[in-house]
């Protein structure tokens, strides 16, 4: 949640205020060249960007570092005030065997499925966030020609915000799904709606259409992180969940590293249809996933 509201509040306050603070005297050129605007002084935006980047470093530091200190863990066997844990969960979920080490479970064949299944979600949701301002923008301009630089901006701006809001609602909603229905069947419908999604995304032409798909995309990316702790909690047990979580997150670096390349090459390769093509190439990311859920299991891991 705090990814989705943190990209909220970055959007559209902080990284707004800032950028016209260390924009005040600073004047961007802009030339329409085949109906686009081209920025003729880059280095005055790199100068800007530069001290915004910087800006919020210090921010950044001068809050979480203190607040840091405070984080402690839980003392061993510590549950809240007036909770008790139904007696048949507590015997059947959570208990690792007490032989079990942590590399057993990460070089187990169920951990990489695990793996590959949040890797797909990953990937296919982080390659396209950084496209739905422009895309979205682009979508507007079609639409009506007549509207201005700032305003196409504000549009897009306001996307990633409530996008991100989306991707803070995803960890509840498909968390809350996932205790209903099982972990294994969520990540199937998950994974199996966002093809149909893709596919809708790269072939509409209207943006109030395009802002609820891309809605929907992030709720999916969000809900992956909602739902994978309780799903390593169900399989490996709360002893060795700390480590196998953990590794798993190295999903999300190879996400982060895989979706973004990919997307670069295909604006290199096809630069006047790159949003379509990184729509396709999401797609078969999530179609991957989605078949790779059909050999998942809920049942608690068990050295052979």
């Amino acid at each position: 949640m705090g990814f989705g509201l943190g990209a909220l509040a970055m959007s559209k306050l902080f990284a707004p205020l800032l950028y016209d603070y260390f924009k005040s005297g600073i004047e961007l050129v802009y030339v329409s060249t085949e109906g686009k605007a081209v920025l003729q002084n880059p280095e005055a935006l790199q100068a800007i960007l530069t001290k915004l980047f910087a800006a919020l470093g210090v921010i950044f530091l001068v809050l979480t570092v203190p607040l840091g200190w405070f984080l402690r863990n839980p003392p061993e066997g510590f549950v809240p005030a007036g909770w008790t844990p139904p007696a048949a969960q507590a015997n059947a979920k959570g208990q690792a065997s007490p032989r079990l080490e942590a590399k057993d479970c990460i070089l187990s064949g169920r951990f990489l499925l695990l793996w590959l299944v949040f890797f797909c979600n990953i990937t296919a949701g982080i390659a396209i966030i950084g496209f739905q301002s422009p895309l979205f923008q682009d979508l507007w301009r079609k639409l009506d020609g007549s509207l201005d630089m700032k305003t196409l901006a504000a549009y897009g701006a306001t996307l990633i915000a409530v996008t991100s809001l989306f991707n803070g609602i995803g960890r509840f909603f498909w968390g809350w799904v996932s205790d209903k229905t099982g972990r294994t069947r969520t990540f199937s419908i998950m994974l199996g709606s966002q093809i149909l999604v893709f596919v809708a995304l790269a072939n509409t032409a209207n943006p109030f259409v395009f802002a609820a798909l891309f809605c929907y995309i992030l709720l999916c990316y969000g809900g992956g992180f909602g739902t994978m702790p309780s799903f390593i909690l169900d399989v490996f047990g709360a002893r060795l969940m700390p480590v196998v979580y953990g590794m798993i997150l190295t999903a999300w670096s190879a996400g982060g590293i895989v979706g973004p390349q990919m997307v670069g090459i295909i604006a290199d390769t096809w630069p006047q249809d790159a949003g379509y093509y990184a729509f396709l190439a999401s797609t078969a990311f999530v179609a991957i996933g989605f078949l790779a859920t059909f050999l998942l299991s809920n049942k608690p891991f068990e050295q052979r």
